[in-house]
């Protein structure tokens, strides 16, 4: 049998439209008992793309939230609320923007490459 790991629940949170269009935030979180409390990674995705960015803060990709299972997922909500209210996704998404616009422009020439032979 293939080993498994388990990785948590995984909710969808879309980002204000007026100020972040198109873009959602995967939050997976999972119950870490030894901590008593919940870990929380968040991923960046534009919903035209099928890819994803994890957003990180000083290279600290996974943080720790105090929460109980009745108020999780409000809890995650309020926490990406707060962040793009905040414009703390602003980065993320210039760099998400930036890296497809490398990847088309390389994949662009790779297709020229192919046309000329």
């Amino acid at each position: 049998m293939l080993r498994n790991y388990y990785q948590g629940t995984m909710i969808t949170v879309e980002l204000p439209k007026n100020q972040y269009k198109g873009y959602v935030v995967d939050c997976i979180y999972r119950y870490v008992k030894d901590m008593n409390k919940y870990a929380l990674s968040m991923w960046l995705r534009n919903i035209e793309v099928d890819d994803r960015m994890q957003i990180c803060s000083q290279e600290i990709n996974t943080q720790y939230i105090t929460s109980t299972r009745e108020t999780i997922k409000k809890d995650v909500c309020a926490i990406v609320e707060q962040a793009a209210n905040s414009s703390y996704f602003d980065k993320s998404i210039e760099t998400y923007e930036y890296t497809q616009k490398c990847f088309e422009r390389g994949n662009a020439e790779f297709e020229n490459e192919e046309n000329r032979s």
